[in-house]
C-alpha cells in the first residue's frame, strides 16, 4: 500500500521514524514551505527593522512565557555554552537569577541540542521534539501489542495533539515528550527480565526532569505512577491470594519473584532518573529554599467551566487562540487556559475500541479502559469536579495549575484508547453495526458537551470578535459543527470499508494526518481557518471515496501498479498543496523568519555605552528578559518564580504588588504619565541599583508634560519610536561605603531603606554583625575622593572588581545576595553580607586590591558528582554484562 507501509523486510522502527518526518514536513507547511517561524520574539518590533511579517495570531497557549520569557533565556544559555562558561547564573536579569535552578526554561534538557543552530532556525529542534513524541509513542504501543498502523495512528494522534502542538514552544513541552518514552521502557521492565531496561527508564525520567517545568513534572508522574500501579497491583493481588491460600508451585513461585523483581527494578530506574538528573535537581532544590513562585496554596483548587471541553474534540470552537469569539466567554475565560485538543477521530476510534475490547483476545484488553479513565480524571479534575477537585488540597497538588497544565499530558490517554481501537478494526473481525454505534455515540458525547456552551450561542448579548463581522462569525460557528459531523462521517464510512477490505487499512494515515493538520495553530483568524478546512474535508472525502473503490475497477486500468496507493498520495500532496496555498494568500499567520536576536542600532548603543550599568524598559521594545539574550543587564524580569529577597525588594520600591514579574505587563498599560509617575515615586532605588538608561517608546520624558524636574535626557532614538533615555544619578555597579547598620532580616533591612532620609549611597544596611576589628575600623574610617571601585571584568559566574580607598570600607555589589557565590580578596576568601536586604557586601581593607565574586556552588557540585557517579555505575554495569556475555560458553 502507501510507500510499502506495510512492507514487512523494512525495518519497522526506521520505516515508523520515516513516516512521522513526512507527517511533520505536511502538517507544518508554513515552517517548511512558506519561510514562517513558531518564534514569534520582538526584542524591537520587527517592521522597525525591516522585517516583512504579516498580521498574527496567537499560536501557543502561553506567548508571554514562550516567546518574551523562555527565548531570550534560551539564547543566554547557548551563548554561555558556546564559550566554554556553564549556564549556572544569569547576572543580566533583575538582580541576578540562577540559570542552572531555572525551572522556567530546560537549559540541560537533550532538547536544548537544536538551540545551539541560529535563532531563525529555532523552528527546527521543536520540530524534532514532536517526532520523538511520535516515534517513544509508537515504540510504546507496540509494547502492548498493537499492529503497526495501529501504533502509527497512535503516534501522529500524540505529536499532532494540543498536548504538544498548542505548547509548542513552552517548557512543558521538553517534559511530555518524554511522557511515552517512560512509559515504554518501564513496559519493557515488567514485560522483560533485562536490566538494561533499568538503565533506558533512568534516562528517559532524566530526560523529562530536565524538561525543568514543575507543574508538568508533577502531573506525569502522576500519569506514570497511575500506569504503573494499573500494571503492577494486579501482579500484588494475585501474589497475596496466592500466600493466603497456600499456594506454592513453581509458577507461583516465579510470579512472585518477578513482582519483586519489578518493584524493586522500578524503584532503581526512578532514583537512577533522579540522580542522572542530581547536577539540575541539587541547585533547584536549594533555590525552592530561597525562592517563591508566583502563585499561592489556593491555585490547586482553582477550575474551569464545562464549556471548555468542547475544545478537546473542536479546538476552534470557541474561537481562536486567546481571541475567543463571545465577549461573555472571553470574560470568564482565563487568558491562558486550553484544552489539549485529540479530534474527532481519537473520540471514533477510542469508542470503537470500548465497544470492542471485551471481545478481543489482546492480553492488555483493559488497557484502553484505564487509560481512557485517566484522561477522565484529568478532565474532571479541570471543571472542578467535587471530590476529583479536591486533590488541589494534596502537599505539591495544591500548586499546580491544573486548569492549564493538565491540557499537556490528559490527550495521552484518550490517544492510546483510540490506537486500540484502531487495532481492532485492523484486527478484529467486527459487525457493521460497531463503527455505526461508535459514530452515534461520538456525536452524542459532543453533542453533550456543546450543552455547556449553548447558553452563550443564544445569549442576546452575544459580541463576537471584532475581526470577523457578526455574520462570519455565526456562519464559522454553523460551520464547525458541520465539520465535526462531516469528520464523524467519514470515520464511519472509512471504518466500514476496512471491514469490507483489511487492504485498504494504510490509507488511514493520511487520513489522520489530515484531521490533525487541521487543529495546528499557525496563525490564521476564523475565516481563513473555515477556507483551510474545506480543503482538508474535501481532501479527506476524496481519500475515503478512493480507497473505497473496489479492487476490481482499479485492476481494469492496470495490473503492474497500485493505481489506489497513487492516487491517495496524489489527493494528499493535493490537500497539502491546497493548504499551504491559504496560508500563503492569508493576511494572517506566522511571522516571517527572521532572527529575532539579530544585530540592531538599539542594542548596539546599549552595548557601546551601558557598560556594567542596567536599563529599564517601560514599554515592549527590549521588555523583560530580551536584553540577557545581548548580555545586557536590565532591571526588568518575566519568571514564574523569583528570589526572595529580590521580590521583596521589587514589590517594595520596584513595582509595588506585582508579583514575580517585573517590567511586564509593560508599563505602556499605565499610559506614558502614569508610568513616569510610578517611575520617578521611587526612583532612588532605580539609581541604587544602576539603571542608567530607561527605554520608552513613542514618547520620552521631555514630551510628557506631568514628568517632574528630574533630568533623563534622550541619548538615542531609533525611528522616533524607541527612545533611550539617560538617567544621570545611577549609581556605579560596584561603590565602597563605611557607614552601616545592623538588623536582624532582610526584611527588616528593606523596612530601614524605605526611609525617604536614608542614604543609599553612602551606608548599608547589614543582617549580621562584623567582626569587632572591622566594626571598629569603620567606625573611624572616612573615604577620600581617591577611592573607588572599579569592575574590571564582569562574566556570568565571575565579577573581577579593584579597589583603592584610603581606610577600610564595605564594598557593595548591586547584585543579589545569593548562596553559592563566594568572594575573595587578593585570593584570600572572605564572608559576603547582605546588604540592604538584597546585595552582596564585603569588607574590603585599606589600600589596593583584586576582588573576585565567583558562582559555583555546592549545590551543583554535589548534583553533578551524584549525576556523574550515577552514569559510572550504570556504565560500569553494561561493560560487566557484555564481557560476562562475552565469556560465557557456549552451550553445545
Amino acid at each position: 500500500m502507501i510507500f510499502s507501509i506495510t512492507n514487512k523486510k523494512i525495518n519497522p522502527i526506521f520505516k515508523a521514524s520515516l513516516i512521522f518526518v513526512l507527517v511533520i514536513i505536511a502538517a507544518y507547511y508554513p515552517v517548511i514551505f512558506l519561510d514562517q517561524q513558531i518564534n514569534q520574539s520582538r526584542p524591537i518590533r520587527p517592521d522597525l527593522l525591516g522585517v516583512i511579517e504579516k498580521q498574527f495570531s496567537n499560536i501557543t497557549s502561553d506567548p508571554a512565557a514562550d516567546f518574551e520569557e523562555n527565548a531570550p533565556v534560551t539564547k543566554l544559555a547557548t551563548n554561555l555554552i558556546l564559550q566554554g562558561q556553564i549556564p549556572l547564573w544569569d547576572p543580566y536579569l533583575a538582580a541576578g537569577q540562577p540559570l542552572a535552578a531555572d525551572t522556567n526554561n530546560y537549559v540541560f534538557s537533550p532538547i536544548m541540542l537544536g538551540f545551539f543552530l541560529p535563532a531563525s532556525l529555532w523552528d527546527f529542534p521543536l520540530l524534532v521534539a514532536l517526532w520523538v513524541a511520535g516515534i517513544s509513542t509508537f515504540l510504546f504501543l507496540r509494547t502492548l501489542g498493537l499492529n503497526f498502523i495501529s501504533s502509527i495512528a497512535g503516534g501522529i494522534f500524540y505529536m499532532l495533539s494540543g498536548a504538544l502542538t498548542w505548547y509548542l514552544p513552552h517548557t512543558s513541552v521538553a517534559v511530555m515528550i518524554f511522557t511515552p518514552l517512560i512509559l515504554y521502557s518501564l513496559e519493557k521492565i515488567i514485560q522483560n527480565n533485562n536490566p538494561k531496561y533499568i538503565i533506558l527508564t533512568s534516562i528517559s525520567i532524566s530526560f523529562g526532569i530536565l524538561g525543568a517545568q514543575i507543574e508538568s513534572l508533577v502531573i506525569q508522574f502522576v500519569f506514570i505512577s497511575l500506569f504503573f500501579g494499573y500494571r503492577i497491583i494486579p501482579k500484588i493481588i494475585t501474589n497475596n491470594r496466592q500466600k493466603k491460600n497456600h499456594v506454592n508451585t513453581n509458577n507461583d513461585l516465579n510470579a512472585l519473584f518477578d513482582t519483586r523483581r519489578i518493584l524493586i527494578w522500578a524503584v532503581v530506574a526512578f532514583i537512577g532518573g533522579l540522580g542522572l538528573s542530581g547536577f539540575f535537581l541539587f541547585p533547584v532544590f536549594e533555590f525552592l529554599l530561597n525562592g517563591i513562585i508566583s502563585h499561592d496554596s489556593s491555585i490547586g483548587l482553582g477550575y474551569d467551566q464545562p464549556y471548555i471541553l468542547i475544545t478537546i474534540f473542536i479546538p476552534y470552537f470557541l474561537g481562536v487562540m486567546h481571541t475567543y469569539w463571545n465577549s461573555s466567554i472571553s470574560s470568564n475565560l482565563p487568558w491562558n487556559t486550553l484544552w489539549g485538543y485529540t479530534g474527532i477521530f481519537v473520540l471514533f476510534f477510542l469508542i470503537l475500541g470500548i465497544f470492542t475490547f471485551l471481545k478481543t483476545k489482546n492480553l492488555y484488553k483493559y488497557t484502553p479502559i484505564f487509560f481512557l479513565s485517566v484522561s477522565i480524571f484529568f478532565i474532571m479534575k479541570t471543571v472542578g469536579v467535587p471530590v476529583v477537585n479536591w486533590i488541589g488540597y494534596l502537599p505539591v497538588f495544591d500548586y499546580v495549575i491544573w486548569t492549564k497544565n493538565a491540557g499537556a499530558i490528559a490527550p495521552m490517554g484518550f490517544v492510546v484508547a483510540a490506537s486500540f481501537g484502531i487495532n481492532a478494526l485492523t484486527t478484529e473481525t467486527l459487525k457493521m453495526k460497531i463503527p455505526v454505534l461508535a459514530c452515534v455515540s461520538s456525536i452524542l458525547v459532543v453533542l453533550l458537551v456543546l450543552m455547556f456552551v449553548i447558553p452563550f450561542l443564544i445569549s442576546p448579548d452575544i459580541k463576537f470578535n471584532p475581526t470577523v463581522t457578526t455574520m462570519d462569525a455565526r456562519i464559522y460557528l454553523g460551520f464547525q459543527i458541520v465539520q465535526f459531523l462531516s469528520l464523524a462521517i467519514i470515520a464511519l464510512v472509512f471504518s466500514i470499508g476496512i471491514i469490507k477490505n483489511k487492504s485498504i487499512v494504510s490509507a488511514i494515515i493520511p487520513l489522520i494526518l489530515l484531521e490533525m493538520s487541521l487543529y495546528i495553530p499557525v496563525g490564521l483568524d476564523p475565516l481563513w481557518l473555515t477556507y483551510k478546512s474545506v480543503v482538508i474535508l474535501c481532501g479527506m472525502s476524496i481519500i475515503t471515496l478512493s480507497a473505497l473503490i473496489p479492487d476490481r475497477l482499479y485492476k481494469k486500468f492496470t495490473k503492474s501498479i497500485n493505481l489506489r496507493s497513487f492516487l491517495i498520495i496524489g489527493v494528499l500532496i493535493t490537500t497539502v498543496a491546497g493548504e499551504i496555498l491559504v496560508s500563503a494568500e492569508s493576511p494572517h499567520g506566522m511571522m516571517t523568519r527572521h532572527d529575532p536576536f539579530g544585530k540592531d542600532p538599539v542594542t548596539d548603543f546599549l552595548k557601546e555605552h551601558l557598560g556594567n550599568a542596567r536599563i529599564f524598559s517601560f514599554d515592549s521594545s527590549l521588555g523583560p528578559n530580551f536584553p540577557s539574550a545581548y548580555d545586557i543587564s536590565t532591571m526588568g524580569l518575566m519568571a514564574a518564580s523569583n528570589i526572595n529577597s529580590f521580590y521583596a525588594f521589587d514589590n517594595n520600591f520596584l513595582q509595588p504588588n506585582k508579583g514575580t514579574n517585573s517590567g511586564y505587563p509593560p508599563w505602556s498599560v499605565y499610559g506614558g504619565d502614569v508610568a513616569t509617575a510610578k517611575f520617578f515615586e521611587d526612583k532612588k532605588y532605580f539609581d541604587f541599583l544602576g539603571v542608567k538608561y530607561i527605554l520608552t517608546e513613542n514618547y520620552n520624558f521631555s514630551s510628557i508634560s506631568s514628568s517632574p524636574k528630574y533630568n533623563l535626557p534622550v541619548v538615542f532614538n531609533f525611528h522616533d519610536d524607541v527612545y533611550i533615555n539617560e538617567n544621570v544619578d545611577a549609581f556605579p555597579r560596584a561603590y565602597l561605603v563605611t557607614q552601616y547598620q545592623v538588623t536582624d532580616s532582610y526584611i527588616s533591612a528593606q523596612n530601614v531603606i524605605k526611609d525617604p532620609g536614608f542614604d543609599l549611597r553612602h551606608k548599608v544596611i547589614l543582617e549580621e554583625n562584623l567582626s569587632p576589628d572591622q566594626g571598629n575600623s569603620l567606625n573611624s574610617s572616612v573615604l577620600n575622593e581617591n577611592s573607588n571601585a572599579s569592575i574590571v571584568s564582569y562574566t556570568p559566574n565571575k565579577v573581577i572588581i579593584h579597589t583603592i580607598s584610603n581606610s577600610d570600607s564595605l564594598l557593595i555589589l548591586t547584585d543579589v545576595y545569593y548562596p553559592g557565590w563566594k568572594a575573595f580578596v587578593d585570593g584570600k576568601e572572605t564572608p559576603i553580607y547582605r546588604g540592604d536586604g538584597l546585595v552582596r557586601t564585603i569588607f574590603v581593607p585599606s589600600g589596593i586590591h583584586t576582588i573576585e565574586f565567583s558562582y559555583l556552588p555546592q549545590s551543583f557540585i554535589v548534583g553533578s558528582v551524584t549525576s556523574l557517579l550515577t552514569a559510572g555505575l550504570f556504565l560500569g554495569f553494561l561493560i560487566y554484562r557484555r564481557k560476562t556475555k562475552i565469556g560465557k560458553p557456549r552451550e553445545a
